[in-house]
């Protein structure tokens, strides 16, 4: 599913951490999907990576 993601594609998750097993294995995962232009959106914890607060992680 990853290596189907293109840029402006918007990936929503119940929680950040459903995304991997660790924080570590998150952190990379949202830092490589943000890097290709893909938005990522937490439905309970409030992450949105299109708006000016949400892409501070990278």
């Amino acid at each position: 599913m990853l290596e189907h993601f293109r840029e402006g594609d918007e990936l929503y998750v119940w929680r950040l951490n459903r995304l991997g097993r660790s924080l570590k294995n998150i952190i990379d995962l949202v830092l490589s999907l943000s890097g290709k232009g893909v938005i990522i959106k937490g439905l309970v914890d409030g992450v949105d990576t299109s708006t000016i607060n949400g892409s501070t992680i990278s």
